[in-house]
């Protein structure tokens, strides 16, 4: 009985045999075709794709609106940062100060002090926050266009750029073919610009407006700080030099010492130190007297300069400002800086 297969079979393996090879040499076609596509894409982008010239003159627009969005948003959005970082360090310091100024040791004069300070803190923290609040949604705005315009107009940049691409590619390999992409080049480069139009109107109508709303929101921001600021300055100094409290006699602690009189031995009295004693002022009868109990020193030519314990004849008593004699020099005084005797 022979071995060798029927005829009618070997023809079928025969067929099946050149069916697998057909297959693998088209297979390696494809895959050869498809990397000599994919190369001539990445040289063509390593070098930069270069359009007819009123198209590279559009292409030009885009590369610079390309930078332009993202680079000025960088600079609004670290503003906004900063402003933030701000805000949070400045926002527990009203606390701190106010928790201070409700210390039971405190002059009250100086603990009101403290608690106008504390309060001026407090209003600047939440001031800076709405600020920043503004410039974050400003921020969020101006992203739209990098998150959606900008995005689409680089997807269809690499559609266009791939169809010119796969054009030159197929120029002397399959010249229907390359014409076919072609006119998919220029369906896609007329959509393209068209599209880098409408976001350059865009951009131009919005961006002003977005720093022109930044710049508001950092106007109503400082106003509120200048107006704070004036108030507590204002309030502070209407309350007049702080009188503190009058340093005690002291003598009486570690009145004792154990080495040179032995233990329990008085120390021997020291009469008090004092400076020279103050100028006595030129008595004028016809006109009250008053002590000064701080230095002023005038800051204008109508303005009398004085030292604590000077006399002074008080010639008027008008509103804050008196009008004072002293050694034949007549000008203005505060008030609370002395005391009518």
């Amino acid at each position: 009985m022979s071995d060798l297969a029927p005829p009618s079979e070997t023809r079928h393996r025969s067929h099946s045999n050149g069916g697998f090879l057909s297959k693998m040499k088209q297979g390696f076609q494809d895959t050869t075709t498809a990397a000599g596509i994919e190369l001539k894409y990445v040289n063509h982008k390593r070098k930069g794709f270069v359009h007819e010239g009123p198209i590279e003159e559009i292409v030009e627009i885009y590369r610079h609106i390309r930078k332009e969005i993202p680079d000025l948003r960088g600079i609004l959005s670290t503003i906004s940062k900063f402003e933030k970082a701000s805000a949070e360090a400045e926002d527990p310091f009203g606390a701190l100060v106010l928790e201070i100024a409700e210390g039971d040791k405190l002059h009250p004069h100086q603990a009101q002090v403290y608690k106008h300070w504390a309060n001026k803190l407090t209003i600047n923290a939440a001031s800076r926050f709405t600020f920043q609040a503004s410039l974050d949604n400003i921020n969020e705005e101006w992203k739209l266009m990098e998150t959606h315009e900008l995005t689409d107009l680089h997807r269809k940049q690499d559609m266009t750029n791939k169809s010119m691409s796969d054009s030159e590619y197929w120029k002397k390999k399959n010249p229907a073919k390359s014409k076919e992409y072609d006119m998919k080049y220029q369906v896609l480069v007329r959509e393209w610009c068209q599209q880098i139009h409408e976001l350059r109107a865009k951009k131009e109508d919005l961006l002003p407006q977005y720093i022109l709303r930044s710049l508001q929101a950092e106007v109503l921001y400082l106003r509120a700080v200048l107006q704070q600021t004036e108030a507590t300055e204002l309030a502070i100094r209407q309350m007049g030099p702080c009188t503190p409290h009058p340093v005690p006699n002291l003598s009486h602690i570690g009145a004792t010492q154990s080495d040179d009189y032995g233990a329990g031995a008085p120390i021997p009295h020291q009469p008090p130190s004092h400076g020279p004693p103050p100028p006595i002022a030129p008595h004028t009868p016809s006109f009250p007297q008053a002590r000064g109990l701080y230095e002023f020193a005038g800051s204008t030519p109508q303005e009398l300069s004085f030292h604590p314990g000077d006399v002074l004849s008080i010639v008027s008593q008008d509103g804050q400002w008196w009008t004072a004699e002293l050694q034949g020099r007549r000008g203005l005084i505060p008030s609370n800086y002395v005391q009518l005797l």
